[in-house]
C-alpha cells in the first residue's frame, strides 16, 4: 500500500472551514499515514484553538508552527521537506475533499509509475460551476491554460525532488501554474475525470481582488514557457514526445477544427459548378460510409466536379429489419443507419431526381463486389457525371488526401459527465506503448468473416516482441477464447467493455481507439479507419491475412499482416 503525506498551509482560515477541510481528510476511505500541517503565524486565536483541538484528537495529524509568516509557497515547500511518505497531497485549509479522493489518486498512481502529478476534476461553490481540466494535460496545454487544480493535486515525492520542483516564494497568486508548467517538461500529469474536491470561492481571495495581476502572471508564466521552447530541438522533443513521432515534419495542425477544402485549383473549383455533378451512394455501417465519402472525394478531385451523396440505400434498407433492438434483418445482418453525421462536417446531400439526373447522363457505375478491396483505376475514369455505387475500401483511392480527410474525420469530444469514456481516455493516453484489439463478431459469425483466436495470439506475440511492456484495450465483443490468447504473451489487457454499444454510441469506441498508439484491428472498416487515422497511424498496426474476401489489397503498406491459419504460429504467422 502507498502511503500519503496530506499537506495543509493556514493562516487565519475561518474555525468553521477549518474543521470542514481536516474532517474531509480524515473521512478519506484510503488511510493516509500522516497529515502535516504549517500553521503560518495565524493572529486569530480560534484558528489555533481548532488546529490544538484536531491534533489532540487524531494522532496522524502533526501542528507545525512557523517563527514568522511565509506565506502559503514557502509553506508548502517546508511541509514538502519534512513530510516521510512517497505521496504528497495538496489542501487548502478552507475546501472540501471528497471521501474517495485519494483512493482515485492512488489508483493512478499505482497503474501508471510514470505519472508524477496527479488532480482531479473538482466542483466551484457557492457559484456551481465544475471545472473539467484535460484528462491527460501535455505542454501545448499547459501553454494555453493551468490544466491543474493546485488543492486537487497529489504528487511523488522522489520525482518532485529529483526534478528540483518547488513552488516560487517571489509570486503571490499563481504560483501553481508557474510550477506545473515546469513539471509537465519532465514526468507526465494526469486529472480524474472525477468531481472529488469542493473548492471555496472566497471574494477577499487576491485572484479576485487582483484579477488584472494574475493575468498577467499568467502571461509571464507563458512567456517562460514560449522561451523554454525557444530551442528547436526541445520544441521537436516535445512534440514528437507528445504524439510519438519520429519526424517533425509529419506533425499535423493540433488546433486546426474546420474541415479543409478538397485540393483543387480556382478555376476547377469554378468551372464545377456548371458541371453535372458526380454522386456516390452511401451505405452499410459507418466505416463503409466514410470509405465512400473518401472516394467521393477523390472523385471530385480527379475529375473536376462537385460530389454529392446519395441517402436512399438507408431509408429502403431499414424496411426489411425485423429486429428493432439488434437491426438485424432476415438473414441476420445487421442493417446500420446513416453515421457521418457524427462529423462536424456538412455531408452533400443528392435528392432522388438529382440521382436519376446524374445516372441518366453520366451514367451507372458499379464496383465489382469481388474487388471492393482492391483499387480499380476504371473507377476513376473521366466521365461526364455519374453514379457510383460500390465500397471503395483500398487507401490508393484517396490516400493522396489524407490531410483533408483528418480535417473532416474528427470525432466530437466526449461530455464532461461522461465519466466512464473520460476516465478510459485517461487511462489510455497515459499509456506510451498503448495498443487497441478490435473484436468483432456479431453478424460477422453469420457471414464467417469472424477471425480466429490464433490471429489475436500471434498478434499479441509481435506486439510483445517490439514494445515495452505494452498495455492492451480490447474494444467490441468479449469472447473468452481471444482474451486468453492475448494474455497468454501479457498479462496487462483491458477489456473496456459494451457500454457505448448499449448506449448506441459506437463511435465513442472509435475515439477511444484513435487514442491508442498501436492497433491490432480486426477486418472490419470500423477498426481500419481507427489505426488510419489515430496515433496508431506512427506506430505498429498488425492486419489479418488474407483479409476478408481472401485479398490483402485492403491493408496499408505499412501494416504488418498476420496469418489468420489456426495452424500457425508466430513464426510461422507473421507475412511480410
Amino acid at each position: 500500500m502507498m502511503e500519503i503525506s496530506v499537506l495543509m498551509p493556514v493562516f487565519n482560515t475561518d474555525p468553521e472551514y477549518l474543521s470542514g477541510a481536516i474532517e474531509s481528510i480524515l473521512a478519506q476511505t484510503y488511510p493516509h499515514s500522516e497529515f502535516l500541517i504549517y500553521d503560518d503565524c495565524s493572529t486569530r486565536s480560534d484558528t489555533l484553538d481548532t488546529l490544538e483541538r484536531y491534533a489532540r484528537r487524531d494522532e496522524r495529524i502533526r501542528v507545525i508552527h512557523g517563527e514568522k509568516n511565509v506565506g502559503p509557497s514557502t509553506a508548502r515547500n517546508l511541509l514538502t521537506d519534512v513530510a516521510s511518505h512517497p505521496l504528497c497531497a495538496l489542501m487548502d485549509s478552507d475546501d472540501i475533499a471528497h471521501p474517495r479522493r485519494f483512493e482515485r489518486q492512488v489508483e493512478v498512481f499505482e497503474k501508471h509509475p510514470d505519472v508524477g502529478v496527479c488532480g482531479t476534476w473538482y466542483h466551484c461553490f457557492p457559484s456551481g460551476m465544475d471545472v473539467c481540466h484535460p484528462v491527460a494535460p501535455t505542454y501545448l496545454d499547459f501553454l494555453r491554460m493551468d490544466c491543474l487544480g493546485n488543492p486537487t493535486v497529489m504528487f511523488r515525492k522522489d520525482l518532485w525532488l529529483k526534478y528540483g520542483m518547488a513552488f516560487r516564494a517571489d509570486i503571490c497568486m499563481g504560483e501553481d501554474y508557474e510550477l506545473f508548467s515546469r513539471a509537465i517538461r519532465y514526468f507526465k500529469i494526469a486529472n480524474i475525470p472525477e468531481l472529488l474536491l469542493d473548492y471555496r470561492e472566497r471574494p477577499d481571495s487576491l485572484s479576485h481582488q487582483l484579477p488584472e495581476a494574475l493575468q498577467r502572471q499568467d502571461w509571464m508564466t507563458r512567456g517562460a514557457m514560449l522561451h523554454y521552447l525557444s530551442s528547436e530541438t526541445r520544441l521537436q522533443n516535445i512534440l514528437s514526445k507528445m504524439l510519438s513521432l519520429p519526424e517533425s515534419d509529419q506533425i499535423p495542425n493540433m488546433f486546426r477544427r474546420r474541415p479543409l477544402k478538397v485540393p483543387m485549383s480556382l478555376g476547377r473549383r469554378i468551372l464545377s459548378y456548371f458541371r453535372l455533378p458526380v454522386v456516390v451512394k452511401l451505405m452499410g455501417g459507418l466505416g463503409n460510409q466514410m470509405f465512400q465519402y473518401a472516394f467521393g472525394c477523390a472523385l471530385s478531385e480527379k475529375l473536376g466536379r462537385r460530389v454529392k451523396f446519395d441517402f436512399s440505400w438507408f431509408a429502403f434498407a431499414q424496411k426489411t429489419v425485423i429486429d428493432k433492438e439488434s437491426g438485424r434483418n432476415a438473414s441476420g445482418l445487421v442493417i446500420w443507419k446513416y453515421g457521418l453525421g457524427i462529423f462536424s462536417k456538412k455531408i452533400p446531400v443528392a435528392g432522388k431526381c438529382l440521382s436519376a439526373v446524374c445516372k441518366f447522363f453520366g451514367g451507372y457505375v458499379l464496383e465489382p463486389e469481388d474487388i471492393c478491396r482492391k483499387m480499380d483505376a476504371k473507377m476513376l475514369k473521366p466521365r461526364c457525371g455519374g453514379l457510383w455505387e460500390g465500397y471503395f475500401q483500398d487507401e490508393r483511392y484517396f490516400r493522396h488526401l489524407r490531410a483533408y480527410l483528418e480535417s473532416v474525420f474528427i470525432l466530437p469530444d466526449f461530455p464532461l459527465d461522461d465519466v466512464v469514456n473520460q476516465k478510459a481516455k485517461m487511462h489510455i493516453l497515459l499509456h506510451d506503448t498503448s495498443v487497441f484489439v478490435h473484436v468483432r463478431q456479431g453478424d460477422f459469425v453469420t457471414l464467417g468473416w469472424q477471425l480466429p483466436a490464433n490471429y489475436y495470439g500471434n498478434a499479441a506475440a509481435y506486439m510483445t516482441a517490439h514494445l515495452n511492456n505494452p498495455r492492451f484495450f480490447v474494444f467490441g465483443d468479449y469472447v473468452e477464447e481471444i482474451m486468453e490468447a492475448i494474455r497468454a504473451h501479457s498479462s496487462d489487457v483491458e477489456w473496456m467493455g459494451d457500454y457505448n454499444s448499449k448506449n448506441r454510441e459506437d463511435w465513442k469506441d472509435q475515439a477511444l481507439m484513435m487514442c491508442c498508439r498501436n492497433a491490432i484491428i480486426a477486418n472490419s472498416t470500423f477498426s481500419w479507419w481507427a489505426a488510419w487515422l489515430g496515433k496508431a497511424k506512427y506506430g505498429i498496426v498488425t492486419a489479418p491475412s488474407p483479409y476478408v474476401d481472401g485479398k490483402d489489397d485492403g491493408i496499408c503498406e505499412r501494416w504488418v499482416k498476420i496469418s489468420v491459419n489456426k495452424d500457425d504460429t508466430i513464426c510461422g504467422g507473421l507475412k511480410k
